[in-house]
């Protein structure tokens, strides 16, 4: 047995349905709950990383620049949770929506077209003609 499906039938025994409806609902959130921290817990690890690995690139080439003799210049910082991700063309750009047209059928009575009679053997004499 589960451990959720063992809360679900203590609750029912203790309380009746409506005692199993509340247990079900505090379950749910306690699960929201945890999954919220893990949530957090793994953008604060992804973040950390980014740090880390910017400041180990801008260590080697500070260590470049100066093997190369040049002064380094330290890139601007960039703020994560800028708006600015997206540029300002596309922002202020209105997207136009694409044009939709009715297909009107007017030669819906039409016959096809009758096929050409061509006479074979002429056509590939004037080929073989042709190539000599």
């Amino acid at each position: 047995m589960f451990p959720e499906d063992r809360r679900h039938a203590e609750a029912y025994a203790i309380g009746g349905i409506d005692a199993e409806r509340a247990e079900r609902d505090l379950i749910r959130k306690e699960n929201n709950e945890t999954n919220a921290r893990n949530h957090k817990a793994f953008k604060d690890m992804m973040r950390r990383a980014r740090e880390e690995k910017r400041a180990s690139d801008e260590m080697v080439a500070k260590a470049e620049a100066e093997l190369r003799g040049e002064t380094y210049v330290a890139p601007m910082p960039v703020d994560e949770n800028a708006e600015n991700r997206i540029p300002n063309s596309m922002k202020a750009e209105a997207v136009e929506e694409p044009k939709i047209y009715e297909v009107v059928d007017d030669d819906a009575n039409d016959q096809p077209p009758e096929l050409e009679q061509v006479d074979i053997e002429a056509e590939r004499e004037k080929i073989q003609k042709q190539k000599d």
